[in-house]
């Protein structure tokens, strides 16, 4: 047995896929996918509320920062303050000078130095002593100005003193110098500040 088929009637044939309709419908549906991993209440957040977020955010952040520079810049001023006053502290102390107290003097110079300058002072002890034995007499010195030159590194400063220095009667005679003066005198250090145990030590003393 034979099955005629009519020629005038097409077959039905799946028709043809439009690949915009499939690529539209993976559009949304994509989309339709991200939009469900988004809590539902952020979604309903307006756009304009995410910038002022974004600058709230940016604003926290500048002032953390600004904060974070004050911090530093106080720090830094601190460390300039505890240099400067441990070099005018240290010039007065090597600068007063009392033939009849030479230990103490010895000891005040070692507890403010530092390194090898404290090291050679402490060998030439007994010749710093009898150097101030036969000195004309008492004198007392006081830090007029200080200002830093320069740090070298983190833990070592060059401090420029001017110093003050004139006789101490204390009960005796003051001796005068031959030019017919009163014995003041200025005088000029530059100091090198190292940090040992926590404070600022002399390890170099230079007269200019």
């Amino acid at each position: 047995m034979s099955i005629d088929v009519d020629p005038s009637i097409d077959p039905e044939w799946p028709s043809e896929v439009d690949e915009s309709d499939v690529s539209d419908g993976q559009t949304e549906s994509g989309r339709s996918s991200r939009l469900r991993r988004i809590p539902s209440r952020l979604r309903r957040i307006p756009p304009r509320w995410w910038a002022v977020l974004g600058a709230s955010v940016l604003a926290v952040l500048l002032a953390a920062s600004i904060v974070v520079l004050h911090v530093l810049h106080t720090r830094a001023l601190d460390r300039d303050r505890q240099v400067i006053d441990s070099a005018r502290s240290a010039a007065a102390i090597l600068l007063t000078v009392d033939p009849a107290e030479t230990r103490r003097y010895a000891e005040q110079v070692l507890t403010v130095t530092t390194g090898e300058f404290h090291d050679e002072f402490d060998r030439r002890q007994s010749d710093v002593a009898s150097l101030l034995a036969t000195g004309a007499g008492m004198t007392q010195a006081q830090a007029l100005e200080a200002g830093i030159s320069e740090w070298t590194d983190g833990a070592t400063a060059i401090v420029l003193v001017t110093a003050r220095t004139s006789p101490e009667s204390d009960g005796v005679a003051v001796v005068r110098p031959d030019d017919g003066t009163d014995g003041t005198r200025t005088v000029r250090l530059r100091m090198t500040m190292t940090e040992s145990g926590g404070t600022f030590k002399v390890s170099q003393v230079v007269i200019v």
